[in-house]
């Protein structure tokens, strides 16, 4: 941990280890080549009925999908080896 040297938001290590949980709602991208389509923070209450976004990979995945741009979902009750966060930013 911490052996590289933090990308351009001051995160390092982000890959590889737990698929991350993140704030936002899971919705579904575009299905429309060449649209950009944004995850989008939101400040809806935690509710088990709501999916929940996870990015990553981890130790466990297949290796093509261990990248940020992997998405999955779970309900947020849902615990599991492979699922975590990590608050991991490097302050002055």
């Amino acid at each position: 941990m911490g052996s590289l040297k933090p990308n351009d938001y001051g995160l390092f290590d982000m890959q590889g280890n737990v698929r991350e949980w993140c704030q936002e709602r899971y919705v579904s991208y575009s299905g429309s080549l060449g649209l950009v389509s944004e995850d989008r923070e939101d400040n809806v209450s935690l509710r088990d009925s709501v999916r929940r976004l996870l990015r990553g990979g981890s130790f466990d995945t297949q290796s093509s999908n261990v990248r940020s741009a992997f998405r999955a979902s779970y309900r947020p009750s849902v615990r599991c080896f492979a699922i975590g966060f990590r608050p991991s930013r490097t302050y002055p």
